[in-house]
């Protein structure tokens, strides 16, 4: 039996709601579009609070030895999983699961 959560019709309706979550919350932050057109500014007030994920991007980074352009691309990554799970704020396990995306096979624990 199939997992019904998983259909297509249900993937693609997740994908239009975070699609739109993000093009409402980027407007309000004069930066309309998906978070791939946010400007670093705008993708960490997106991503605020980051008190609360600092650490864990911070051991990240540290770990697989990773600059500026590579905590853009989690800070993306990471904000576009927390809109997918319809949640306002990024959480540290979706910055362990976008560094996973990206690439990074050991992962920092929180």
């Amino acid at each position: 039996p199939r997992d019904a959560s998983l259909s297509t019709e249900v993937l693609a309706a997740k994908i239009q709601a975070a699609r739109a979550r993000q093009s409402q919350r980027n407007r309000a932050l004069g930066q309309p579009g998906p978070n791939s057109a946010l400007d670093g500014r705008a993708l960490e007030a997106a991503c605020a609070p980051l008190a609360q994920i600092e650490p864990v991007l911070q051991d990240i980074l540290r770990l697989h030895r990773l600059g500026g352009r590579a905590r853009v691309r989690l800070l993306r990554v990471a904000r576009t999983l927390a809109d997918l799970s319809e949640r306002d704020t990024v959480l540290p396990d979706d910055l362990l699961e976008a560094a996973a995306l990206r690439g990074y096979a050991r992962l920092a624990t929180v």
